[in-house]
């Protein structure tokens, strides 16, 4: 988190070697990061490195969508208990 937050507030700056640098760290620390990878993804897409950014905006998308299927079960079983009838129906 501390290194994805630092490469993003290096890319503001116009330091996108740096950013990259940091982006790489982050993503040792957690390859399952879909944010570094979408920032990476974006800078190589910056820089016209487009097979590299074709590979990190991939996983990106991966893993976002693994994220969102994992958390569908529980949105499920939140929803499943409400009743979502206005109150004059649910009291007859």
């Amino acid at each position: 988190e501390r290194e994805f937050k630092l490469a993003a507030a290096l890319r503001s700056e116009g330091q996108t070697a740096s950013a990259i640098e940091h982006l790489h760290i982050a993503l040792e620390l957690n390859s399952n990061n879909a944010e570094a990878h979408l920032l990476l993804g974006f800078i190589q897409m910056e820089r016209r490195d487009y097979a590299k950014a074709e590979k990190d905006l991939s996983t990106a998308i991966k893993l976002l969508e693994s994220q969102h299927l994992r958390a569908l079960p529980h949105r499920a079983g939140a929803l499943r208990g409400r009743d979502r009838r206005p109150p004059a129906v649910r009291n007859r």
